[in-house]
């Protein structure tokens, strides 16, 4: 892993900037939302995350002179359980989208969930597309990372709903919408006795 992210000289301050944006936007943005700010946290830096990740100009002598301008478009491989025991460039494009998945699923509306899921589904194919059109990245797009990245991103579902998401509803809900005060004629608080 140290030696993927050493090839990526501006993963580190991309991930940096990513994350104090994201808590800069999440309060706010969280407040009108009616979205638990660590949430709303934890969707945004998966997000930065992901961009840091896969974004970053990428050393030219690590490519060959115009390699970054192709698609690697063969195959459209699922990851095997053998390729996700150890460490390598498979494993990681995996492991890169499962927090993501993961935040998608703990938005505390069901309607606000699936946005998000539909997001991040959308974001291997935008990633893969950016670097294919912005040869000054020196990335290869691959339909293959695509692939990985779903995995990863289906994985974070499912960890989402049937783990985390149980286990934290009874401890943190949407904030109740402030409900009118109904008072019947005659009966007024202060008409009541106190006690």
């Amino acid at each position: 892993m140290a030696a993927t992210l050493g090839g990526l000289p501006a993963f580190w301050p991309a991930l940096l900037l990513a994350t104090v944006a994201a808590a800069a936007v999440a309060g706010p943005l969280g407040r009108l939302l009616r979205i638990p700010v660590w949430r709303l946290f934890l969707l945004l830096g998966s997000f930065g995350l992901v961009a840091a990740a896969t974004l970053t100009p990428a050393p030219v002598s690590y490519f060959l002179p115009g390699h970054a301008s192709t698609c690697e478009t063969g195959s459209f491989t699922i990851p095997s359980l053998g390729q996700l025991a150890y460490v390598s460039e498979v494993s990681l494009n995996v492991a890169l989208f499962v927090p993501l998945g993961v935040a998608c699923l703990l938005l505390p509306r069901w309607g606000q969930a699936g946005l998000a899921a539909i997001l991040a589904f959308a974001t291997p194919w935008t990633v893969e597309a950016v670097q294919y059109l912005v040869p000054s990245l020196d990335r290869v797009c691959s339909t293959d990372d695509i692939a990985a990245n779903l995995t990863g991103l289906v994985i974070g579902f499912i960890g989402g709903l049937l783990v985390l998401r149980p286990l934290l509803q009874p401890l943190v809900r949407p904030v109740p919408e402030s409900e009118p005060v109904h008072y019947q004629p005659g009966h007024h608080p202060s008409n009541h006795p106190s006690t």
